[in-house]
């Protein structure tokens, strides 16, 4: 069917049984039972290897749920993790088929999203950059997401648009949570401490440029990381 292009793979569809979010694609409809059912797994991955896909697509999901709702959510916990992480946020938040991929455990479509050239982390939005990360770093809280952590990093640092809304945004939990991602992948480095108040946010900056200097480039740690690591 795909290839006689009898399905729009970037098609929004209309599914008033899943009570968080009120349009998707069918890629990323699948992408919910992906966990637990394997062709639904192995059909994400004919959507989304398909040359018309958007891999940078991106839905509004409504985590404001009730206990009815959380029912049939597809993950306990990542249901808990979203209302627990964006309960400050709006009602509504908007995550890119990446961080979807990521936030229902769909290892498959994640592994490929950051193999295929035309993924970017920067689109299509700051706010889809920001809550990636914040998923990304939360799930690496439990204990996941260690398989693909290093190839997003550098995929993060050699994306323009990334970069852009990393340098320009005023949040510095953005700013954090990328620095995190940092010293996971870097383990050897001793854990930072959390930047506070709005006097930091110069160091962020400073900080968030050398880390996407030294990955971009491949330079080796700097000498105070050195030392931190052996304290």
């Amino acid at each position: 069917m795909l290839q006689f292009e009898k399905i729009n793979p970037n098609e929004t569809l209309d599914y008033y049984t899943i009570k968080y979010f009120q349009k998707a694609t069918y890629l990323e409809f699948l992408n919910l039972e992906a966990r637990s059912i394997s062709e639904a797994s192995e059909m994400c991955l004919l959507l989304v290897k398909d040359r018309r896909t958007d891999v940078n697509m991106k839905t509004d999901f409504d985590f404001n749920c009730s206990i009815k709702v959380k029912d049939v959510f597809p993950s306990v916990l990542s249901h808990r993790m979203v209302t627990e992480t964006f309960e400050d946020r709006n009602q509504t938040i908007s995550v890119s088929l990446l961080g979807q991929a990521i936030l229902f455990n769909n290892k498959a479509l994640t592994e490929h999203l950051l193999s295929d050239y035309r993924l970017d982390p920067g689109a299509p939005g700051s706010d889809e950059a920001e809550n990636l990360l914040t998923i990304v770093c939360k799930k690496l809280s439990q204990g996941l997401a260690n398989t693909f952590k290093a190839t997003l990093l550098e995929k993060m640092c050699k994306s323009e648009l990334f970069c852009q809304h990393l340098r320009q945004s005023e949040n510095s939990a953005f700013k954090e949570n990328f620095l995190s991602l940092y010293y996971s992948v870097n383990s050897w480095i001793a854990e930072r401490p959390h930047y506070n108040g709005p006097d930091d946010i110069d160091t962020l900056n400073d900080k968030v440029e050398e880390v996407i200097f030294r990955v971009t480039t491949g330079a080796p740690p700097s000498y105070q990381e050195v030392l931190a690591s052996r304290t």
